[in-house]
């Protein structure tokens, strides 16, 4: 991937194995994995509001999660 400064990061990908077939897991770039940092940020809401509210609130399009960088 190029970043915004025009220098190259590295994108590792992680694959699983379903019925379907293979399926890509997660995405890593610069070490950062994009499940860990969602599910971080998910299970805070998950505590503070409980599981269905946080469902409606990802449904509805209301919950913005954060992306170290931005």
């Amino acid at each position: 991937v190029t970043l915004n400064n025009g220098t190259a990061a590295p994108v590792d990908y992680v694959f699983r194995r379903t019925d379907e077939g293979w399926k890509i897991f997660d995405v890593i770039v610069e070490g950062i994995s994009y499940v860990a940092t969602f599910r971080n940020q998910i299970g805070e809401q998950i505590r503070q509001s409980g599981f269905d509210a946080t469902l409606d609130r990802l449904d509805a399009g209301s919950l913005e999660l954060e992306v170290e960088g931005d």
